[in-house]
């Protein structure tokens, strides 16, 4: 498999409806993907698009969203949060993907920690991420340096772990 993330079909489009603090909102976005999941911060969406990978859209503007930044991440975008400044995906098969997301239109990749299972869900509490790994339950990852984020601790039960809260 490359190192380069994946290129996007400019030629797909999929409705995308976003529920925002100031109402619904109605656009379209590229490629058909489902999102999967959704953070805002500062009248920006962070949204998760599976395979299509990291979406940034600009919501400051009620009635008027524009995506203005997108990073294809390897794997399935299944999750995001963010603080602002970094961004931690939830990237199925490839684990947990730490972006930077400091300058919207252009957010760049720092570093991936690969995980045993399915990365599906996520949540973040200061420098640590609590990642739903599927069949290999509950991951906690220090991520204060971003570089070089690694395994604290892990919880398995017999089943599989799809979401965190």
């Amino acid at each position: 498999m490359s190192d380069q993330p994946r290129q996007r079909s400019p030629w797909r489009l999929s409705l995308i409806i976003f529920v925002g603090v100031t109402g619904f909102y109605l656009f379209l976005a590229r490629p058909a993907e489902p999102v999967n999941d959704l953070t805002v911060k500062d009248n920006l969406a962070y949204l998760a698009l599976g395979r299509a990978g990291l979406v940034i859209v600009d919501a400051s503007v009620p009635g008027k969203p524009e995506e203005i930044g997108s990073f294809d991440t390897r794997g399935s975008a299944n999750a995001v949060a963010t603080d602002g400044q970094n961004g931690y995906i939830a990237d199925g098969r490839d684990g947990l993907r730490v972006m930077d997301v400091s300058n919207p239109y252009l957010p760049r990749d720092i570093s991936a920690y690969k995980t045993p299972g399915y990365a599906q869900d996520l949540d973040l509490v200061k420098n640590t991420v609590y990642l739903a790994d599927g069949g290999s339950g509950l991951l906690i990852i220090n991520v204060k340096d971003k570089q070089k984020p690694y395994l604290v601790s892990s919880y398995s039960i017999r089943a599989n772990i799809r979401r965190v809260a």
